[in-house]
């Protein structure tokens, strides 16, 4: 046989073989498993009354501290007219009980001092200023009162200001004018305690922070005002000063309470982190974002399979700049989160352009590929998390350590000691391990491929 045929034999053989090769391999199949993993929701159970809420929360009990120095909250009367623009507390707190009993059709008990009320009457209480007389704040034991009082069925409220006070007769029994400060340590491992308890029974803590104008004149910082002749704050007008709302029982009680009764408040604290529900998975949109000569380079897959969404090119896009839009719709979070609290981050590549719409409930968000000769030839993955900064749970900006020696100015939407009592829950909580910094809400991977 001569060379000839040999070669051509050989030729037809490789070509047969190619044939064969490509009937018989399958084209490569490239995902369309666009999909992501969704925040947790905390519903409440559905209830047989029409138009109603469940019974889920049958009961709300509000501890309010009744000692004097809440007084400036409700009574102006020392106050030049015009001269306060923030009188807020009355109406946040009738609202409050207003909106508990119209959305969940059950009744709340108000405790202050030796007196009970019903929400009408305490509103009428604070209206006359007939209420707010007691001379200390020995703010452990209110909370202790008020983590007894809560359940797996009731949630419990504790009304008050968040500042330890002893009274100026126990300063000056003790000859000690640091007394107060001094019982930081005792008050936050009370504290402490007593929230342990809470977390044994199953519930949460939610700390919500309001500021309303306040007649200086009933103010008490860690010196109680002593010695006799300090004025410094006597008669004057304090420009937002905070109280608070401690709410305690199950988590989803806490979440829906915020969400249908409590308004929109400066500072919200948690106990508790919002959590991802790796078995919630949901499609989410996305789309290469045309380049500069108004095409697209990747091809998006269209298989349904089990790996990750897959993007696929054929060229050399060297020097170009690949960016994907990305939209999730129905991104549920609770209303106490605040959208600059949430952060995207990927581990390869980079995001842009995040931001998070709790009125439309949608999460948008650009991704960018790293450039394209850094891609390798195989899969090429990117890990994106959703994720939620817990550390605005903490509260530095709100607390202080001495407001005897500051401004007026300097000490709106500051509270002297609360620092102790957000630290003595995160211990109850979260022990020596601590609080992570950032959670993960939601996660999903996305594919790049060169061919």
């Amino acid at each position: 046989m001569s060379i000839k045929k040999l070669i051509l034999i050989s030729i037809g053989v490789v070509i047969l073989a190619s044939v064969v090769i490509s009937i018989i391999t399958p084209e490569p199949k490239y995902s369309n498993n666009f999909k992501a993993s969704y925040p947790e929701v905390l519903k409440l159970q559905t209830s047989n009354i029409p138009g109603a809420e469940t019974s889920d929360v049958p009961q709300v009990d509000v501890i309010v501290d009744f000692s004097g120095s809440m007084r400036g909250f409700i009574d102006y009367s020392g106050v030049n007219n015009g001269a306060v623009d923030n009188s807020n507390f009355i109406s946040t707190v009738s609202d409050f009980l207003t909106e508990y009993e119209s959305n969940f059709k059950a009744k709340s008990i108000v405790y202050c001092g030796t007196k009970k009320y019903g929400k009408d009457e305490f509103r009428e209480g604070m209206r006359n200023k007939g209420i707010f007389h007691g001379g200390t704040t020995e703010l452990d034991k209110l909370i202790e009162k008020t983590v007894s009082m809560a359940s797996d069925t009731s949630v419990s409220v504790l009304l008050s200001d968040m500042v330890l006070s002893y009274g100026p007769n126990v300063i000056r029994t003790s000859k000690n004018p640091r007394y107060n400060k001094d019982a930081l340590d005792g008050l936050s491992s009370a504290v402490k305690s007593c929230i342990t308890k809470a977390k044994d029974k199953g519930l949460d803590i939610m700390l919500v922070q309001y500021l309303c104008d306040f007649s200086g004149q009933y103010y008490y910082n860690y010196l109680e005002n002593l010695p006799n002749n300090r004025s410094d704050y006597n008669g004057a007008l304090m420009k937002n000063r905070p109280y608070y709302f401690m709410l305690i029982g199950k988590k989803r009680h806490l979440v829906n309470l915020y969400d249908k009764c409590v308004k929109k408040a400066e500072y919200v604290y948690t106990s508790f982190d919002v959590a991802e529900n790796p078995n919630d998975k949901k499609a989410f949109s996305i789309a290469e974002k045309k380049n500069k000569n108004g095409v697209n380079y990747w091809e998006q897959g269209t298989e349904e399979t089990e790996s990750p969404g897959t993007f696929v090119t054929k060229l050399d896009l060297e020097g170009e700049k690949n960016a994907f839009a990305v939209r999730y719709d129905n991104f549920i979070l609770p209303t106490f989160i605040n959208g600059c609290d949430i952060v995207v981050n990927t581990d390869f590549g980079h995001i842009e352009d995040m931001v998070y719409d709790a009125n439309s409930k949608t999460l948008t968000y650009t991704y960018c590929l790293p450039n394209f000769e850094k891609l390798k030839n195989a899969d090429n993955i990117a890990s994106i998390d959703v994720m939620y900064n817990s550390s605005a749970n903490k509260c530095d900006a709100i607390s202080l350590d001495d407001d005897v020696n500051m401004e007026l100015a300097k000490l709106e939407g500051k509270t002297w000691s609360v620092s102790a009592v957000v630290s003595a829950i995160d211990g109850a909580y979260y022990g020596k391990r601590g609080r992570e910094a950032c959670i993960t809400v939601s996660r999903t991977k996305l594919i790049f491929k060169k061919i």
